[in-house]
């Protein structure tokens, strides 16, 4: 177990939406201290980070307030870009097409403990950060992304400096087993730090990552995707979209009767999935 203490307790939307608060998802406490997630720095003045909330900017997007009981999250800000999480105190890793150049990292912070209990004031549109949590990039050490034809899309970042977080551990040889049990910890939709579980291997026949069924939406991009042992399997780099208006989507949508919903499939056959990094 890569945290220390055991913990026996069993753990993009296929079926339910199976995203839960850091806080009702026991257990998984240390996992999420790991976890980090990206925030412009233009969206920062001094202690306070400046976010609108998913549903405004929804109402926004598609010009209705009429949501669907399958949009959650609703209240809370949207702040983030991508995520990361550490396999060493100061090394942070998440997908290239979040960070693959220094000329890009420098626009951003990396900030630890976003999660729903922040204080965000929705009234003015900010909540506070500690500056003990936020870590900037001091050296792209390896990455890489072109586009999907490669299916090569990584990113290990040097951190300013060395964190007091207990780092992920992770697999160095053999391949997580289909069928088996994985995890993600990510910012979906730019949302505060959410678990997804319930969720399988579909897929392991390709030497770099793996197809899952992880509930995987934009902003859940570099982040830890590991398995009942805590150990990390990969890095979360793709999931399923589908065609809308002439546009792909993988979060929501606008149904046929006015409402917003949430784009959700029935499985993963027929589909993309979720892609996994292999994090070997």
């Amino acid at each position: 177990y890569p945290f220390g203490h055991k913990d026996d307790s069993s753990r993009g939307v296929f079926g339910s939406d199976e995203r839960k608060e850091i806080k009702d998802a026991y257990g998984f406490e240390d996992y999420a201290r790991a976890t980090a997630v990206m925030i412009p720095k233009s969206a920062i003045k001094g202690n306070r980070v400046y976010a609108t909330t998913l549903r405004k900017s929804l109402e926004f997007q598609f010009k209705t307030n009429k949501f669907d009981e399958s949009v959650k999250f609703l209240d809370q800000p949207r702040a983030a870009n991508c995520t990361g999480f550490l396999i060493a105190p100061d090394i942070l890793v998440t997908a290239g097409h979040c960070i693959e150049t220094m000329d890009r990292a420098e626009d951003y912070v990396w900030l630890f403990d976003y999660i729903k209990d922040n204080n965000y004031n929705a009234s003015r549109g900010y909540f506070t950060i500690n500056p003990d949590n936020v870590f900037e990039v001091k050296e792209v050490m390896a990455a890489y992304f072109q586009d999907l034809s490669t299916y090569t899309d990584y990113s290990f970042l040097r951190l300013d400096r060395k964190s007091n977080r207990k780092p992920y551990r992770f697999r160095t040889g053999g391949k997580v087993g289909t069928w088996e049990n994985v995890y993600t910890i990510g910012s979906p939709t730019g949302l505060p730090l959410k678990l997804a579980d319930n969720a399988i291997v579909v897929d392991n026949r390709y030497d770099k990552w793996f197809k899952n069924s992880l509930d995987g939406f934009p902003g859940n991009s570099g982040g830890p995707v590991f398995d009942d042992g805590g150990w990390i399997e990969g890095i979360h780099v793709r999931g399923a979209v589908e065609l809308n208006d002439g546009k792909y989507t993988g979060d929501y949508y606008l149904d046929d009767n006015g409402y917003i919903k949430t784009v959700n499939w029935y499985s993963t056959l027929g589909t993309a999935g979720s892609h996994a990094h292999r994090i070997t």
